[in-house]
C-alpha cells in the first residue's frame, strides 16, 4: 500500500526555491511572483539555472535536473515552487531518484500544466503530497484574483479548509454518479496521456482524477480520452472532476464531461464538471494525494486523518 506523506507548514522565514524543469520563465515576471512570496514572510532563492534558455526549454535537461534534485534534498529549502510549466518536464523524469526521497522528509512542491508530470512522481513514488497551484513567474505574477492567492498562501501554511469560496464549500455540476471517495489526482489531460506507455505512468486505481487543459480542440480531447480509455489507464478510478477546458476563450468542460460519459459508457467511476481549477485566473489550489470525497449534493471536500476538510 502507497503511503503518503503530508509536508510540514510553513513558517515565516523559511526557505521557498524557485525551478524552472520545463520551459524558460520571463525574469521580470518572475520577480513580481518573488515579491509576493517574500511578501507572505518567506525567504525565496531562484535555483542557479532557472532562469537560463534554451530553444523551448530553461536550459540543458542536466541543468534542470540537477536544480530539481538539489531543492528536493536539500534540508535548508523548505518548500519548492516551479516558475511555469510550458514543456521539458517529461524529458528529466529518468533523471530524479525519486524512490530515494521517501527516505526524506517531504516539502512542499508547487507546480501545474506540464509540471504534471514531475507532481505524479512525487505522488505515486515518494509519497509526497504536492500542490497544483499557481506558479511563480506564470499565475502569481498576473491577474490572478484575490481569494486564488490567499488559497495558496493557507496551503504553504497548512490550511487546506478552502475557506475563500463559499465558506469553505466547492459544489460541482453533476454528469452521471451518486458520490465517490478517494484519493484526489490533479494533472493536465494531454501530460496524462504522455505518460500511458511509459514507465511513468502511475496507478491511478481508487483515484479521483481532475483534469484540465488549454486550447486543445474537442476532437482532440475526444482522441486522448479515447487513449486512456483503450489503455486501461483509467481502470478502477473512483470519479473524474473537470476543472477548466478552454477553448476558443470558452470553458467547454460540460461538453468534455458528455464526451467522456460516452467513451466511457461501460464504467461505472463518476463524473462532474465546473471545478474553478484550470488556466484561469479564479482557481483553487489541489493537493495531490489527500484523501477526498463528493458528497451526493456534489460538494468536494478533502480529508485529513479523521478532520473533514472542506
Amino acid at each position: 500500500m502507497r503511503t503518503i506523506r503530508l509536508p510540514e507548514p510553513l513558517n515565516p522565514g523559511d526557505l521557498i526555491q524557485i525551478v524552472s524543469p520545463a520551459g524558460p520563465v520571463d525574469e521580470a515576471r518572475l520577480n513580481i511572483g518573488i515579491t509576493r512570496l517574500k511578501s507572505w514572510g518567506f525567504q525565496v532563492n531562484v535555483a542557479p539555472h532557472a532562469l537560463s534558455k534554451k530553444d523551448y526549454l530553461a536550459g540543458f535537461d542536466k541543468d534542470r535536473s540537477k536544480d530539481l534534485h538539489k531543492a528536493f534534498t536539500d534540508p535548508e529549502i523548505k518548500a519548492v515552487i516551479c516558475s511555469r510549466g510550458g514543456y521539458g518536464s517529461g524529458r528529466i523524469l529518468k533523471d530524479i531518484p525519486w524512490d530515494s526521497l521517501r527516505d526524506l522528509p517531504p516539502k512542499y512542491f508547487v507546480g501545474f500544466s506540464d509540471i504534471s508530470a514531475i507532481m505524479l512522481q512525487l505522488w505515486s513514488r515518494s509519497g509526497w503530497i504536492n500542490l497544483s497551484g499557481p506558479q511563480a513567474g506564470m499565475a502569481l505574477s498576473g491577474d490572478l484574483t484575490k481569494r486564488s492567492i490567499e488559497n495558496l498562501k493557507s496551503f504553504l501554511k497548512g490550511d487546506f479548509t478552502n475557506s475563500e469560496w463559499s465558506d469553505g464549500k466547492i459544489f460541482l455540476k453533476q454528469i452521471r454518479g451518486t458520490a465517490a471517495s478517494g484519493v484526489i489526482v490533479p494533472t493536465c489531460l494531454s501530460i496524462l496521456v504522455s505518460l500511458v506507455g511509459t514507465p511513468w505512468m502511475p496507478d491511478l486505481t481508487g483515484a479521483i482524477v481532475c483534469l484540465e487543459d488549454l486550447n486543445e480542440p474537442p476532437y482532440s480531447l475526444d482522441r486522448m480520452l479515447l487513449q486512456l480509455r483503450d489503455s486501461g489507464a483509467l481502470n478502477g478510478i473512483s470519479g473524474i472532476i473537470l476543472g477548466h477546458f478552454r477553448w476558443e476563450g470558452e470553458n467547454i468542460s460540460n461538453q468534455v464531461g458528455g464526451i467522456i460519459a460516452d467513451l466511457f459508457r461501460d464504467s461505472e467511476f463518476g463524473v462532474w464538471y465546473d471545478l474553478p481549477w484550470g488556466h484561469v485566473d479564479d482557481r483553487i489550489t489541489i493537493p495531490m494525494g489527500v484523501n477526498s470525497s463528493i458528497s451526493e449534493d456534489c460538494a468536494f471536500q478533502y480529508n485529513l486523518g479523521n478532520e473533514v476538510l472542506q
